[in-house]
């Protein structure tokens, strides 16, 4: 792609003057686009000299009537909006493509429910976003329903530049047997384009962290040290409670436990001690079945009758967890931590507040009972959300898969994550340094110079992890502090992309006898984590086991086994647990 010079724009734009004049004006012949914006007659307004400097061409340049799309986002925590009157990188987006305004679908609450109720009734808008795990049923639905497009057959006739964009690792990984290419998958991090830059500045990240307050730590006279064990840290934790300690006349919850209290939360969260998905021999190991499982939930359930772990925490919202964390009012959390959300934010918030006298650092979780690494799970081609174009038509084929080709380019990223170069940022030896403007903006209101600016990006749904490597490094103490609490957990990755296949799609007893496991021990989970003493919670996961097992569970193995031996097949490795690989 390359930006236009300015003179050929300038004469471009007074030629279409002289053609409005006279009044051969190119008829838009596209059915279900908007006019919304668009000038007649002589009434042309003059071309603002950034939307110049920031002009991408390419196949989406063809036409450039304004539209308005509907997208859904499957994931209730989505809160972005589209501004293209008022946001400074939404107007350059309308300027090189006719985007006009994205009318955001967000499901209130079951984004699975939501997104079967629009398949049922024949609504879908006319893109679709969709997180990976848990889904999978879906997206077979929508493949078989020919519901959704061939992203390459459509790249092939209005938008090469899109296709020529998926590195082949992707196309390989996310290609049917047939060719087919329907969904684009973000924020991976293929190996054709990993550079040394991305590695150096990047690495591997995680939001599975151990957070704890520092000031609250040296108060009590305890060191990091101290929570190392499962022992240690209830211990430890029970100190801090009886302290009863408080941020501005407000208690201090000792412990908070950032993870869904359901069969897929215990089984993430489960990582800190060890758990793996891949014995010693190479076989797939079902969840439930691995010890570590238990493990966590014994240890959950110990919390829980310390006080420790609460009914009131298990019903916290991510975004309660931020604000927990922003006020103050937690010394250590387990579990998601996201340092780009809410969490983070609070985190950092909280640093800004109290000026630096109160921060957290990052330690590791209480070790395993025997002793395993907490090695994290990581995706290397398999991103978090895949998105879709549905055959809903109100809107052409060809326009959205020329949004997709132009979100794609280097040029539309960078605007979506840094904004304007030159406005709100300068590249500097390749990475990018936020203008003293947009600090000062984001120092006096965050939301409001987002507003303004437009990033954090709104379309990270398209984006590659490789745009990250231009991040800037952190300079103000609240940024080095989230760098910190990251580093710790740099050493416990492994590559995991064979999981991503391991899914029950396309048989219907697998798809029935993992719904009804899932659905099953979603609801005596929250029972054994809340069980009066050990020997209950451990005699009702005993219990659950047996009516698993009656559910398919053995069935689902044998065929997940396959298909992990299969995944592994097709990517050339035989093992891929770290303490496997010899």
């Amino acid at each position: 792609m390359k930006r236009s010079l300015r003179f050929l724009c300038l004469a471009l734009a007074l030629v279409l003057c002289l053609t409005l004049l006279f009044g051969c004006g190119k008829k838009n012949g596209t059915s279900g686009i908007s006019s919304q914006g668009g000038s007649t007659g002589s009434d042309v307004p003059a071309v603002d000299p950034m939307l110049l400097d920031n002009e991408i061409i390419g196949s989406w340049s063809a036409d450039r009537a304004p539209y308005d799309l509907e997208w859904y986002m499957g994931f209730p925590s989505y809160q972005f909006e589209w501004d293209s009157e008022k946001i400074l990188n939404h107007q350059i987006h309308k300027y090189n493509t006719g985007l006009n305004h994205v009318e955001f679908v967000v499901p209130a609450s079951n984004e699975n429910e939501k997104l079967g109720a629009m398949i049922a009734a024949n609504t879908l808008p006319d893109i679709i976003s969709l997180i990976h795990k848990g889904t999978e049923q879906f997206v077979e639905t929508l493949k078989k329903g020919d519901l959704i497009y061939d992203l390459k057959s459509l790249s092939e006739q209005y938008a090469p530049e899109f296709m020529e964009s998926v590195p082949d690792s992707l196309r390989n990984w996310y290609g049917d047997s047939e060719g087919r290419f329907y969904g684009f998958p973000n924020l991976t991090k293929p190996p054709e384009l990993m550079t040394e830059q991305y590695i150096a500045r990047v690495g591997a990240s995680t939001n599975l962290l151990t957070v704890m307050r520092k000031d609250i730590l040296e108060q009590m006279g305890l060191k990091a040290e101290d929570f190392a064990t499962q022992d240690g840290m209830i211990q430890s934790l029970k100190k801090v409670k009886d302290a009863k300690p408080k941020q501005d006349g407000m208690d201090i919850a000792p412990f908070l436990l950032s993870c869904d209290m359901n069969t897929m939360g215990i089984e993430w969260i489960a990582q800190f001690f060890g758990f793996s998905y891949e014995d010693k021999d190479g076989n797939y190991i079902m969840p439930l079945r691995n010890p570590k499982y238990l493990e966590m939930l014994l240890f959950l359930n110990r919390l829980y009758r310390e006080g420790l772990y609460t009914d009131q925490n298990m019903i916290m919202s991510f975004q309660n967890f931020g604000e927990e964390l922003a006020n103050g009012k937690v010394f250590m959390m387990m579990g998601n931590c996201n340092l780009g959300g809410a969490p983070g934010a609070g985190m950092k918030s909280f640093y800004l507040q109290t000026k630096g006298a109160s921060e957290y650092i990052g330690v590791l979780p209480p070790a395993a009972a025997d002793g395993a690494l907490p090695y994290q799970k990581r995706n290397d081609l398999g991103g978090w959300v895949t998105t879709y174009i549905t055959k809903n038509d109100r809107i052409p084929a060809e326009r959205r898969i020329q949004l997709f080709a132009y979100m794609r380019t280097q040029e539309a990223q960078m605007l979506d994550m840094y904004g304007v170069e030159g406005i709100t940022y300068n590249l500097v030896d390749n990475f990018v340094i936020h203008t003293e403007e947009v600090i000062a903006a984001v120092k006096e209101d965050v939301q409001a110079s987002n507003r303004r600016y437009g990033y954090p990006d709104t379309m990270w749904c398209m984006r590659d992890n490789i745009i990250n490597q231009y991040k800037p490094y952190p300079t103000e103490p609240e940024q080095v502090m989230l760098e910190e609490i990251k580093e710790v957990y740099k050493d416990y990755f492994y590559t995991a992309d064979a999981l991503q296949l391991v899914v029950p799609t396309g048989v219907k007893e697998l798809v029935s006898a993992n719904a009804k496991v899932i659905m099953f021990m979603d609801a005596e989970i929250p029972k054994m984590v809340t069980a009066k003493s050990e020997s209950e919670c451990k005699a009702m996961f005993e219990e659950a086991m047996k009516k698993v097992e009656e559910l398919g569970y053995q069935t689902l193995y044998e065929a997940y086994n396959e298909m992990f031996k299969n995944a592994k097949m097709r990517l050339g490795k035989e093992f891929i647990y770290p303490t496997n690989i010899r």
